[in-house]
């Protein structure tokens, strides 16, 4: 007799239940919709997210406060004395304004400084205003809704909304996080400076609530480098009742601190031991509030109990936000019931217990983790199987994780001998990569379940109803080779499991459960059917289907609130600013481990879950702000995987020094014959050995970094290859400034000093750039296109911030065009007053070696020669030599520096002439001028002479800095000659194609305006917009293809009678010269100790009148014509004179006056840009050929 065949499983046609609503991510993510339809919710969350912004603004520009508003050298504190004042401004404004309009100098420091510093000042001013709004907005919120402004809403009904309460809590701790943070990053004198500074460049008028804001921001004497040890009395309660927060309402979310779990967390956190974890955020939101309400902490005892028991119960060291951490047994000890309740709680013997219950928790997890991370064991089918106990681990291991890494941070010294035995930053770090490494894992495993799992159910299902529809066939009459007896009943039977099969809906996940399960009850018992169990092809086909139907059960409780499970037990916002202090550790592991890095990858994704806390709130109010605090917590996430990978390149140039040394030093090159014999000895093989062993090192370390794939890190994407590469121009950056800062140091200025410094600097560079070239290929990086790309920039970093010296605007270091946050310059403390860069000191150097106080500059020798012993200072040889040393963009920039100290020098100059010369004096010196007749007569020579000493008599001082100013333009202007010449010719050399290109399109473009001007109708001028002028001014310059004799360096307004000024400083300083034979007929000072020098003189006298209109210059040169020609007719007179008397009488010799004039025109007139028919007008050819 047959066995009977079981019923199928009854058909669930009712509508299903609805599921467990998913469990929300702290705080719940509650769609925007919900808040914009209740006002309060609204204005709660726009106030809370503006909390958030400011906190990161805050903390963006906490790194950028200029160091001068520290005042933390006594140079600054002598500078600034009068202009960066703190509070004590507002007691005395008149006395500190009057101190300052009466000093011209500290006049122009104020507008420097305020052109220097205005925007940023703004910046901050803009932020402390927020903070105060902030503040007044959350009173006035609180205020009006316990005026009953907001109708059906009271503070009850507010506290007892799941969101709205969330909310108003949040939004109260944030006012004191800022005011903590405030305090914390910005120093109470610091923030009093930059509100004065700020308030005297713009006035009260402009800045309405400044008064409370100032009330705000007073300085409340908390010194952050002391810590909470040494703080003021009753501090931070009394910083935080400035806000005016109305207390009660604090006790009442207090309450409900105390009794419910606002997040919803103790749900991830199941375990009694999780419950610190779970609690964590509402325990930060405790810390802070309290210190609105001070009484609770001082006097309420049995609130304090229950706080620290339900809180703080195993946990002293927690993070109030982002990673900015405070220990409890030190922060709560002026406060007496604080401190009773802490004492009770975490005894020497509780710490104790719960330190040996946090190490076998330790261990414990760390067995797991490690089995769980054995190689092949994470599939996805073992993942679904034993996704409780993954998540357990995972629990565990967090819980243990953020224990450890805050606890050993602890300033409690008892309690930390405790700890620091048993635990160790070593331990963390391989906890927190190992649980990073098995979170990344399976957040893969499990995503791609539920990517998948709408296609593995359907095929899942598909094969089932297959399998199932095959068996009732066979058993219809039988299909294949396999001989079944026909039975009708399991047909039918067979059939109706397939239609159930069929009608299991993955959209009610709780019903299509219970039927799987059903039905593999039901398959399980008619396998027992004595015709089905006889035949063992059916019993295969069952089992495949039961297996089916169990994977789908598997396949249907992947769910993603098993994912918002694993997310919320990662987060690692707790450790934003611990992390930093296990990058040494990193560096370290890196180091011991190249392919370490790949793991590391799984470390990093993890503490960017940090970025969710700062930016939940503001993605769901839509701020405009969240573009840029994403974009400043990305960047600072980013920089700290770049500061751990940066061990990479350290160590990689490292070995570049080692392969270098080897090389350059021990490796010789093969001989062109040997005898064999000796070619084992040639072979060097044992340094050829270290030599690949080198190599491969460098390639491991490479290759360990690249293995890394692409990240995520907020809004920025990690490319391995573009980290690396950075990483690579980072320590090439600095060991580039390194170089250049150390050896262009110049304490005795001599030239053999001068000339060794260079040929070490050049000799160094030169082999960090042949180490360079050598591992380019092994790394897989551009060498010789990173080398220069990176020492134009650092060129041109220097550059400016040594021009900052020439500007009342300067230019921070941060603010530079030419910084970059993954490859920083440094910025090394100057080595002397007046330069600030090496680049400063290397030109400094160079104009200190060719003064005139000591050199003459011959034309013949193109070189400076000493004035004593007529010896080459410096000269064609040195330019090489520096040129070696510094490369073509070293050299450029110093071109760019003098041209920047001859325009300050003219500007300075004009400034001063226009500020002595005042109305009267100027009407006297036109009048002087004016005496020594039309240029175009030939006067006596005596009143053109007489007119020239009354003048230099009138205003000696303006003729004495006018040929300062001649002297030191005309001496610069060599330099730049020198240098130009040294670019061209390097140019030429080394790239002749490039000179002769940039020469052609020089000309075409120089053509191109000639014919604008001849005919503007037809020929256009090149466009304003297109980049090729100011590419090719650029170009030029850097190949030596500009003229610094013809340029223009400033825009001058006219100055009356300024080319007589020039012709009379000119005149007087011509009759304390002579002319030397034995340098080439150069002028020269008749008194050794007279920095005088002809050819300086000569050009700068052409450059100074180049900086005015044209008609100067022609002037200038019909009132010298004049004056040359009016001795020389004398000197005829004289000598016609002397003949008559006399047959025998020879012809006297010229005067000197007359040698020096005339000497002195020809070297003008190599200089000054004029027509020769301009300078022959005035001074006649045949007077200075026959010179």
């Amino acid at each position: 007799m047959s066995d009977p065949i079981p019923s199928p499983p009854p058909l669930e046609v009712s509508a299903e239940t609805p599921a467990a609503a998913p469990a929300a991510s702290p705080p719940p993510q509650a769609p925007v919709d919900q808040f914009s339809s209740d006002p309060v919710k609204q204005n709660l969350l726009n106030l809370v997210a503006r909390g958030h912004a400011t906190i990161a603004e805050m903390r963006r520009l906490s790194d950028h406060i200029p160091s001068v508003f520290k005042l933390e050298t006594k140079e600054d504190i002598q500078k600034y004395q009068y202009i960066i004042v703190d509070f004590r401004y507002l007691r005395q404004t008149d006395l500190w304004d009057q101190r300052v309009d009466s000093n011209i100098d500290l006049l122009d420091l104020m507008e420097e400084f305020r052109e220097t510093h205005l925007d940023l000042l703004a910046r901050f001013y803009a932020l402390f205003e927020s903070i105060y709004n902030y503040g007044k907005d959350l009173v006035m919120f609180c205020e009006q809704l316990k005026d009953g402004i907001y109708v059906s809403h009271t503070v009850e009904t507010v506290l007892n909304d799941f969101d709205a309460r969330q909310l108003f809590i949040e939004s109260i701790q944030l006012c004191g996080v800022m005011l903590l943070l405030m305090d914390t990053t910005i120093e109470g004198p610091v923030r009093e400076r930059l509100l004065i500074a700020y308030y005297r460049a713009k006035g009260p008028v402009e800045l309405v609530d400044v008064d409370q804001i100032c009330a705000l921001c007073r300085s409340t004497g908390f010194n952050p480098s002391l810590g909470w040890t040494k703080r003021p009395e009753k501090y931070p309660e009394d910083f935080f009742g400035r806000v005016g927060v109305p207390k009660d309402l604090v006790h009442l979310m207090l309450g409900r601190l105390r009794n419910e779990d606002i997040y919803l967390q103790l749900q991830f956190y199941p375990s009694p031991e999780q419950r610190p974890t779970a609690l964590a955020q509402m325990a930060s939101i405790c810390f802070i509030i309290l210190f609105f309400i001070p009484d609770v902490l001082y006097s309420q005892p049995s609130t304090m109990n229950e706080l620290v028991n339900r809180f703080f119960s195993d946990n002293w060291v927690i993070s109030y936000y982002m990673g900015q951490r405070v220990d409890l047994l030190q922060v709560w000890e002026p406060y007496k019931a604080a401190k009773q309740a802490m004492n009770t709680v975490i005894t020497p013997l509780l710490i104790q217990q719960t330190i040996e219950f946090r190490k076998h928790s330790y261990d414990q997890v760390m067995k797991e983790v490690n089995g769980y991370l054995s190689e092949g064991l994470m599939t996805e089918d073992y993942v679904v199987d034993h996704m409780v106990q993954i998540l357990t681990t995972l629990r565990n291991s967090n819980c243990t994780l953020r224990w450890i890494m805050l606890h050993l941070t602890t300033s409690y010294k008892k309690f930390a001998e405790m700890l620091r035995p048993v635990f160790s930053k070593d331990d963390v770090l391989a906890l927190m990569i190992q649980t990073a490494q098995l979170e990344l894992i399976l957040k893969k495993l499990y995503q791609n379940l539920l990517s998948t799992k709408q296609d593995r159910w359907d095929k899942l299902k598909t094969s089932s109803t297959q399998i199932i529809t095959e068996i009732a066939e066979f058993f219809a009459g039988g299909t294949g080779t396999t001989k079944i007896s026909k039975n009708e009943e399991l047909e039918k039977w067979f059939r109706e499991i397939n239609t159930q099969i069929a009608s299991v809906d993955y959209r009610e996940p709780n019903s299509a459960g219970r039927k799987t399960a059903k039905l593999i009850a039901a398959l399980e018992e008619v396998e027992q059917f004595q015709q089905i169990e006889q035949s063992l092809q059916i019993r295969q086909f069952l089992s495949d289907v039961r297996q089916n139907l169990t994977l789908m059960i598997r396949t249907i409780n992947c769910r993603e609130e098993t994912m918002i499970n694993i997310q919320v037990v990662s987060d690692m916002s707790y450790a934003w600013e611990t992390a930093a202090e296990y990058i040494a550790l990193m560096q370290h592991s890196i180091k011991q481990q190249a392919s370490i890095v790949s793991k590391l990858r799984a470390t990093f994704l993890k503490l960017s879950t940090m970025l969710e806390f700062p930016l939940m709130r503001i993605m769901q109010a839509n701020s405009p702000d969240k573009e840029s605090v994403a974009e400043y917590y990305s960047n600072r996430l980013v920089s700290f995987v770049r500061s751990v990978l940066q061990v990479v390149p350290i160590t990689l140039f490292e070995l570049m020094g080692q392969i270098i040394k080897l090389t350059t030093t021990e490796l010789r090159d093969f001989p062109p014959k040997f005898a064999k014999e000796a070619m084992r000895d040639l072979a060097q093989l044992p340094l050829r050995t270290r030599l690949a062993k080198l190599t491969h090192e460098v390639v491991s370390f490479t290759d360990g970094i690249l293995e890394m794939e692409k990240t995520n890190m907020g809004v920025i994407e990690v490319n391995p290859k573009v980290v690396l590469e950075e990483g690579v121009r980072k320590e090439l950056v600095q060991k580039m400034s390194l170089i250049l800062h150390t050896t262009l140091q110049f304490p005795t200025h001599k030239v053999g000093e001068f000339e060794d410094r260079l040929k070490s600097a050049a000799l160094q560079m030169a082999g960090l750039r042949a180490s360079f070239e050598y591992i380019q290929d092994y790394v897989g990086l551009y060498g010789l296109k990173i080398w220069q790309e990176e020492m134009q920039r650092l060129s041109n970093f220097y550059l400016e911030q040594e021009c900052n010296t020439f500007l009342k605007k300067r230019v921070f270091e941060w603010q530079s065009e030419f910084q970059n946050e993954a490859a920083p310059i440094p910025l090394f403390p100057p080595t002397d007053s007046i330069s600030t860069t090496f680049i400063g000191r290397l030109t400094r150097e160079l104009i200190e070696l060719t003064s005139p106080s000591h050199c003459v500059y011959s034309f013949r020798h193109t070189a400076w020669m000493d004035r004593q012993t007529r010896d080459e200072v410096v000269g064609v040889r040195l330019f090489t030599l520096l040129y070696n040393a510094v490369d073509v963009s070293l050299m450029a920039v110093m071109d760019r520096l003098l041209s920047f100290m001859i325009a300050s020098t003219l500007s300075r100059t004009t400034l001063i002439l226009k500020r002595e010369i005042d109305r009267s004096m100027g009407l006297n010196v036109l009048n002087l001028a004016s005496a020594a007749a039309p240029p175009g007569c030939v006067p006596d020579s005596n009143r053109i002479l007489n007119s020239v000493a009354q003048t230099f008599k009138l205003v000696p001082r303006v003729c004495a800095t006018l040929i300062d100013c001649i002297l030191r333009i005309g001496h610069l202007q060599l330099l730049r000659c020198h240098l130009q010449s040294r670019l061209r010719a390097a140019c030429k050399l080394e790239s002749s194609v490039l000179c002769e290109t940039l020469e052609t399109l020089n000309e075409a473009l120089l053509l191109d305006v000639e014919q604008h001007y001849r005919k503007p109708d037809t020929n256009a001028m090149p466009s304003a917009e297109s980049p090729i002028l100011p590419e090719l001014s650029r170009y030029l310059q850097m190949v030596g293809q500009s003229n610094p004799l013809s340029q223009v360096y400033v825009a001058t307004e006219p100055i009356a009678s300024i080319d007589f000024l020039v012709f009379v400083g000119i005149v007087d300083v011509l009759g304390r010269m002579q002319i030397d034979t034995s340098l080439g007929n150069i002028l020269v000072a008749r008194n050794i100790k007279d920095p005088l020098d002809g050819v300086p003189l000569a050009v700068g006298a052409a450059t100074f009148l180049k900086q005015f209109h044209s008609s100067f210059s022609t002037s200038f040169i019909e009132r010298y014509g004049q004056l040359v020609r009016a001795l020389y007719t004398e000197y005829g007179r004289n000598a016609l004179k002397e003949t008559e008397i006399s047959a025998k009488t020879k012809i006297p010799s010229l005067s000197p006056e007359i040698q020096n004039l005339t000497r002195f025109v020809m070297e003008l007139k190599k200089y000054m840009v004029l027509p020769d028919d301009a300078f022959d007008t005035c001074v006649p050819r045949h007077i200075v050929e026959s010179f």
